[in-house]
């Protein structure tokens, strides 16, 4: 069994990669829709605004774990330095709603474009049924929310609940 330093080095780490990886994995399917819908105004307005949202939502997470899960100076990898970062559950809900937010924008983006298609409609069911698979990022969006509440109220080891908000923060960077 590893001691208790090595399983809260790898949660930070995850936590660091994580918030790279769905950073990435999110402004690429921005990048995506600019390169393909961008000679609609409003579409290229809506996908920098939410790649802004989404860069700060990342920079947030990312320095709040630097600054509340790595020990700083005599500080030992510990179960208290766990507990304090578990504190930084409220700024976890706020990333993980803004997180939601931004997930229900890329799912809903193509759909008035897709609309106004002047093709086939089976082609265009089609393309529909492709799109509509962004549901499930909106579903793991939800239930990693829900479980972002849940740490933030609880009283016990956040490190439980912590792992299933992990589970569902990194499902799709894993899987897709």
């Amino acid at each position: 069994m590893p001691s208790l330093p090595e399983p809260l080095q790898r949660h930070v780490v995850s936590q660091f990669f994580g918030a790279i990886g769905n950073w990435l994995s999110k402004a690429s399917i921005l990048a995506f829709f600019i390169r393909v819908f961008g000679s609609l105004r409003w579409v290229r307005i809506a996908c920098y605004a939410l790649f802004v949202l989404l860069s700060m939502g990342t920079i947030t997470h990312i320095g709040l774990f630097a600054v509340l899960c790595v020990p700083h100076g005599h500080e030992i990898w510990d179960f208290k330095l766990m507990m304090r970062c578990g504190t930084g559950a409220p700024v976890t809900v706020a990333v993980g709603a803004c997180t939601l937010l931004i997930d229900i924008a890329i799912f809903v983006l193509p759909f008035p474009i897709i609309s106004s298609l002047n093709m086939d409609k089976n082609k265009k069911r089609g393309l529909i049924i492709v799109f509509l698979i962004g549901f499930a990022i909106i579903v793991t969006s939800t239930v990693g929310l829900a479980y972002r509440i849940i740490v933030m109220n609880s009283t016990d080891d956040p490190t439980w609940n912590g792992a299933n908000v992990s589970i569902t923060a990194h499902f799709w960077n894993d899987h897709c």
